[in-house]
């Protein structure tokens, strides 16, 4: 696909100069220049996907991370509130009993 891309600009810019005479280190380098440009815009567009990619798994990872913080808090809260109730049973039923 880049080499047809390459090829297709190539021929086009053979046509506009046309008139002139380009000779082949003129024409490697214009297809050389493109393949870089290519090669270029590839990398960049791999490293933003990665980047987009790790981001959202960290936010994943970071929301699951509250979401089990909050509920091991609501855990906690709710273990001392019922040792709490039992404990202040149990003394009212030693005082009453």
């Amino acid at each position: 696909m880049v080499l047809k891309a390459v090829l297709v600009h190539v021929f086009s810019f053979l046509i506009v100069l046309s008139l002139s005479v380009l000779d082949a280190g003129q024409i490697a380098r214009h297809v050389y220049e493109n393949m870089r440009r290519e090669a270029a815009s590839l990398r960049i567009q791999r490293d933003l996907r990665m980047y987009i990619a790790r981001k959202a798994y960290k936010d994943l990872c970071y929301s699951a991370i509250s979401i089990q913080t909050g509920m091991r808090g609501m855990a906690a809260r709710d273990d001392l509130r019922f040792r709490r109730q039992t404990r202040a049973a149990i003394m009212i039923q030693v005082r009453y009993s």
